[in-house]
């Protein structure tokens, strides 16, 4: 994956969890892992398909979704919508910066539930920790495959 890319998708990312989630994310060594993880994904349609998959703990998603909704109280349901919601606005985002042309495409967001070991096997992960927790971002290319 080119360097700009990341940088580009780093940079959308945290712009929209400052601004919408009121959280910093910190650059750190010392992440610990913990045994399940929440994913979001949300895929771009163009050329090439882009798959732009976010890692975030449980305790991570429950802040965001409180501090995105103005709620101290918040259900699985609202956290998985939450969830949906920051992928979309990343993918948006992300979109509007690298497709100017407007040729490319937003797919519906999708959360499922995903460990360690999931996470050990893609290759370029970026690493962060937000309020203690752990929250890691990459961005897998896909070749498209057209029907004939």
């Amino acid at each position: 994956m080119p360097e700009k890319m990341m940088r580009q998708l780093k940079n959308v990312i945290f712009e929209i969890l400052e601004d919408m989630f009121f959280i910093f994310p910190e650059e750190e060594n010392e992440i610990v892992f913990p045994p399940k993880l929440i994913e979001g994904n949300i895929a771009i349609s163009g050329e090439k398909r882009i798959i732009l998959r976010f890692f975030i703990t449980k305790v991570l998603a429950r802040i965001m979704a409180a501090n995105f909704m103005g709620e101290k109280k918040i259900s699985d349901q609202e956290i998985i919508e939450v969830i949906k919601e920051f992928a979309n606005m990343v993918g948006g985002n992300y979109v509007s910066l690298i497709d100017l042309e407007g040729r490319m495409q937003l797919g519906l967001p999708q959360v499922k539930e995903t460990n360690k070991k999931e996470l050990d096997k893609l290759t370029k992960v970026e690493r962060c920790q937000i309020e203690g927790e752990f929250f890691g971002f990459c961005m897998e290319k896909k070749e498209v495959i057209l029907d004939a």
